[in-house]
């Protein structure tokens, strides 16, 4: 059986000019350049490094890094003086703290922010084997987890393998985490903007 992991993450979903054209990009860690160039798709790249490159945005100069703030993810925003970006509708003063499903406008684009989560279930790390399930207060490693992406609970959960005759604990029986009441995930996108 797999190790069970979980991950989040923070990404940039472009609506594009055309509404035929959507792209979804995800952000590094670390602070990284936004860049628009005419109608093409936005581009990330990092500030520092070997694969910095120069600013050449037609739009002006953003600046964009995820930064965790308690058990939710977010986007700081700055932009250079004179660079016009609007936040869910509103003019920002060039810096701003963006959470999953809000709206950012960059000279004639408009962005939302999506948060993307990765869950696998199954045997619980090493590191968390001896933290106990909050519903039924047995090690982690008596049977398959599934770990709470917000707050990195492990709760015991059957993986769906498609046969039905899975043996183990099923404490994880609602939509959420019994511990910090986040929605319960597996692979997906979390306030992605209706199409």
């Amino acid at each position: 059986m797999r190790i069970a992991t979980s991950t989040r993450s923070v990404h940039l979903v472009d609506l594009g000019i055309d509404p035929d054209f959507q792209s979804t990009i995800e952000v590094p860690a670390g602070i990284c350049r936004l860049t628009i160039r005419g109608d093409g798709p936005i581009e990330l790249s990092p500030l520092d490094g070997p694969n910095a490159e120069p600013n050449s945005a037609s739009g002006g100069e953003v600046l964009v890094e995820p930064v965790p703030r308690g058990r939710e993810l977010r986007l700081l925003v700055a932009a250079a003086p004179g660079t016009v970006v609007r936040v869910n509708g509103e003019l920002d003063l060039g810096l701003a703290s963006l959470e999953p499903g809000d709206v950012m406008q960059v000279a004639d684009r408009v962005v939302h922010l999506a948060e993307h989560v990765h869950c696998v279930i199954g045997t619980a790390p090493a590191e968390l084997a001896e933290r106990l399930c909050p519903v039924c207060q047995k090690p982690a490693r008596t049977d398959p987890v599934y770990l709470c992406p917000a707050c990195g609970a492990p709760v015991h959960c059957r993986p769906d393998d498609g046969t039905g005759e899975v043996e183990g604990r099923q404490c994880l029986l609602g939509r959420e985490c019994p511990c910090c009441r986040s929605a319960v995930m597996t692979d997906g996108y979390r306030q992605l903007p209706e199409l």
